[in-house]
């Protein structure tokens, strides 16, 4: 039945994309960026953390609790669950965004590549050259990989869509709130911890997905090494084994409100070239195909064993 419903959300997602016109994510972010004003006062390191917890508390548990009450209304379930994930799920708009900076880039118009670039990525894209643009891209669609598709799907399964949904909602939040800075380093505590520790298990198994292709499991020991020293582990460990099966090397030097700041690399092949951003993608659709087979079968062998426990 999961596996049924995580289907439909992908399809609806393949057939018709992001919505373009209220979003719930975005109503989302403006929510948050409102309870930010609300609760945020800077006077207190200890208040901030305090308010911050609040704050992600507050954004992110009504509705996963509310559905898990709706979602046992067997009815609706499918068409429940099936929208709430679609939602959650960002492939069709991920593949979008990068395909524009592809196209961009193929036309040698690095003027629109680095616009296009922007919607992808929070680094400053202003002054970046082509292979700066081709890292930006790459280390986005593999860790977008993980936060906006194979995360969902993996909670998807687990949980149903609660879960999943709980899932988008903090990692959004510390999208906006996770950073080490003077405005968020106490207030946006909570949500890029509650991002680090949801995320630990869904991270590993878009790892495991990523490296099960063309043996690249081999560079399991790199990728753990180049993960632990990266910014963000979950993110470190998706890019790492991305970059790992592909054998190409990212990280480097970005720079992020005007400060520069270092990444280890990040694989162990020569530098992501344009035609890397194709590769990233293609990455992306035969690992959402291993994963939908792999939750076929686990359905299946579920069904087997309650139908021999039961006869």
């Amino acid at each position: 039945m999961q596996t049924l419903i995580l289907f439909c959300a992908w399809c609806f997602d393949y057939r018709f994309g992001e919505v373009q016109r209220w979003h719930p994510l975005v109503g989302f972010g403006h929510l948050a960026t409102q309870c930010e004003q609300w609760l945020r006062h800077g006077d207190s390191a200890t208040f901030d953390r305090w308010m911050g917890i609040v704050g992600v508390c507050l954004l992110t548990l009504p509705l996963p609790i509310l559905l898990s009450y709706l979602r046992w209304q067997w009815p609706i379930l499918i068409l429940l669950d099936s929208v709430i994930i679609y939602f959650c799920l960002a492939h069709n708009s991920l593949h979008q965004h990068a395909q524009a900076v592809y196209s961009a880039l193929a036309k040698q118009d690095i003027k629109q590549a680095r616009e296009t670039c922007q919607w992808m990525v929070s680094r400053d894209t202003q002054t970046l050259d082509e292979p700066e643009i081709v890292r930006a891209v790459c280390e986005s669609v593999l860790e977008n990989s993980h936060d906006g598709v194979t995360a969902t799907l993996f909670y998807g399964l687990i949980g149903g869509a609660p879960l999943a949904l709980l899932h988008r909602l903090i990692n959004t939040l510390d999208a906006m709130w996770g950073y080490r800075n003077p405005r968020f380093e106490y207030f946006g505590w909570c949500a890029a911890r509650c991002d680090d520790g949801l995320g630990w298990l869904s991270a590993k198994f878009t790892s495991v997905i990523f490296l099960s292709q063309w043996q690249a499991w081999k560079k399991w020991r790199q990728v753990k090494t180049q993960a632990n020293a990266y910014k963000s582990l979950n993110g470190g460990w998706v890019i790492a084994s991305g970059a790992a099966t592909l054998s190409i090397r990212l990280g480097g030097v970005a720079v992020y409100h005007g400060e520069p700041m270092h990444s280890p690399t990040l694989g162990n092949g020569p530098v992501a070239t344009r035609n890397d951003i194709q590769n990233c993608l293609k990455l992306l659709n035969s690992s959402v195909r291993r994963i939908f087979i792999l939750f076929a079968v686990i359905e299946t062998i579920k069904l087997v064993l309650i139908w021999a426990y039961n006869s």
